[in-house]
């Protein structure tokens, strides 16, 4: 089976009987862009005054590989009695057409957060993404390449996209110097007592920015119920595996 199809064709008029000879050049098949495919094969047709449903049907057939031939072989085998050609052309769309999700991760693969703020990935996400997608699928997709703390501290807000993209702009303009040099300055001393030292002054840096970001977030950030009015943000979060309690908190004499 070819790749491409140089067929010449008659056609001839229900009202005449002369018959005019067209030649069109079809490329192979585009699997990962099959809807462009048929927009550039339907302009060919037009130049060539090409209409009659079968002749399209049999253009289309000439131009695919084995494996299209084979998820469409049910139509190859036996066309349908009328509108073949559009009965080929919707199979082969929908069998080869990607979900949004996975049409907009194949766009999204090499963007990372780097050292960009939040905001300007965001920016950058939406650059690549179509109109139609929605804010839920690309906010998601945006938080995945955000760092694992600032993930958790979004998550509780309730807040739009766009007002989420502030707040992390936020936590990483104060986290970035401050939790940075802890990490280095653990890494680089073999003292477990000055470890253990550095892992309590990131926890209380924790904590100072959890408070900051409560007022960013200017109240959205707060989860209704009566658990939130009882526990402190810790045990409200991570329940018994918490590692730090701020008063008031009724968690410990609960349990």
């Amino acid at each position: 089976m070819p790749n491409s199809a140089d067929i010449r064709l008659s056609e001839s008029s229900n009202s005449s009987a002369d018959v005019s000879t067209v030649a069109i050049k079809t490329p192979a098949f585009w699997s990962d862009k099959p809807e462009l495919w048929f927009a550039q094969l339907e302009s060919q047709f037009a130049l060539g005054n090409i209409s009659v449903d079968s002749t399209k049907f049999h253009y289309v057939i000439a131009s695919l590989n084995i494996n299209d031939l084979t998820c469409v072989s049910d139509i190859v085998l036996n066309p349908p009695q009328t509108d073949s050609y559009n009965s080929l052309k919707t199979r082969l769309i929908a069998q080869n057409a990607d979900s949004e999700t996975v049409r907009l991760k194949k766009r999204l693969s090499g963007v990372e957060l780097g050292d960009k703020k939040p905001s300007k990935l965001l920016y950058a996400m939406k650059s690549l993404a179509s109109d139609g997608v929605s804010s839920e699928l690309l906010k998601s997709l945006w938080m995945q390449r955000l760092p694992i703390q600032m993930q958790q501290f979004l998550s509780v807000s309730g807040d739009n996209l766009q007002a989420l993209s502030k707040m992390a702009d936020s936590i990483f303009e104060i986290s970035k110097d401050d939790l940075v040099a802890s990490v280095s300055d653990n890494l680089q001393s073999a003292d477990v007592n000055k470890f253990e030292n550095s892992l309590a002054a990131i926890e209380n840096r924790l904590s100072r920015l959890e408070i900051r970001l409560r007022s960013l977030s200017r109240g959205n950030t707060e989860v209704r119920g009566s658990n939130k009015r009882k526990y402190c943000w810790w045990h409200f979060k991570f329940g018994n595996r918490a590692k730090r309690c701020e008063h008031p908190c009724a968690f410990k004499s609960e349990n």
